[in-house]
């Protein structure tokens, strides 16, 4: 598994993995754990990625 400590949203190091939220996503051959340095920012990458998602699906749908 790899490790990402950089907050996807804000950019920063995350300092305290130990209790920092986290994510766990699918890389292909590998998972990705994605630490965030705090709940809301981890709440703000779900939105992204339920939103592009959505929008990314309906564009192939619409061709």
């Amino acid at each position: 598994m790899r490790v990402q400590v950089t907050d996807p949203i804000n950019g920063m190091d995350v300092i305290d993995t130990e209790h920092a939220p986290f994510a766990i996503e699918d890389g292909g051959d590998d998972l990705i754990k994605i630490f965030f340095n705090s709940y809301e920012n981890r709440q703000v990458y779900d939105y992204i990625l339920t939103n592009l998602s959505s929008q990314f699906h309906n564009h192939i749908s619409a061709r």
